[in-house]
């Protein structure tokens, strides 16, 4: 897999697969070799829960991964990610359900199942390396929900760094491309520009 690549934000269709859906499942459908790491602008609302589970259904498929860990940043979220998998919706667009688990630094967090959800507050706490003995046991795609928040050289950021190094295929999920105290945010590919005029 090559290097990070950025996907601006998309419109949304009316049926079937919104726009960016779409595009990430035929990324998959016509790449032999993928970036192993991806950025989606999606706003809020914009169906963001669906793409996680396009890479997994589909990296499975090739058998490069077999499993998901999907990092959001608080807990009340943990159980409506882990909600998603077994969806209609989910079931309907792909085909398949999937059993992702709720953990905080639980041993086998994925239960046999397809995954497991946890935050980016639990991950930099897990000094016994629970999560990363996980990943080299098993081949995993990690979703970064609300990637925005990490900020380069966080605490968060350290903890995720030997995680995404581990992981089979990155995907990285985010409604803005700026943080409100201005840092940068891990592991986005900044560029610089010279000459840029404030207006």
């Amino acid at each position: 897999m090559s290097n990070n690549h950025f996907i601006p934000k998309a419109q949304v269709e009316t049926l079937g697969f919104r726009k960016h859906q779409q595009w990430l499942n035929d990324v998959f459908c016509s790449r032999e070799k993928l970036p192993k790491f991806l950025w989606m602008m999606v706003c809020c609302g914009g169906g963001k829960t669906l793409l996680p589970y396009i890479a997994l259904a589909h990296l499975r498929a090739r058998g490069i991964a077999q499993k998901l860990i999907w990092v959001c940043p608080r807990a009340n979220l943990r159980q409506s990610v882990a909600e998603t998998g077994l969806s209609s919706i989910i079931r309907t667009s792909l085909g398949t359900r999937f059993q992702i688990y709720e953990s905080a630094n639980e041993h086998n967090p994925s239960k046999g199942g397809d995954g497991f959800v946890t935050t980016y507050q639990a991950l930099a706490s897990d000094s016994a390396n629970i999560n990363l003995f996980e990943l080299k046991r098993n081949k995993y795609v990690i979703a970064l929900d609300e990637a925005h928040m990490v900020a380069e050289g966080s605490l968060w950021h350290r903890a995720l760094i030997p995680l995404v190094d581990e992981a089979e295929f990155v995907i990285a999920m985010t409604g803005s491309s700026e943080r409100a105290d201005g840092l940068p945010i891990a592991f986005l590919p900044y560029k610089e520009v010279e000459n840029v005029v404030n207006r």
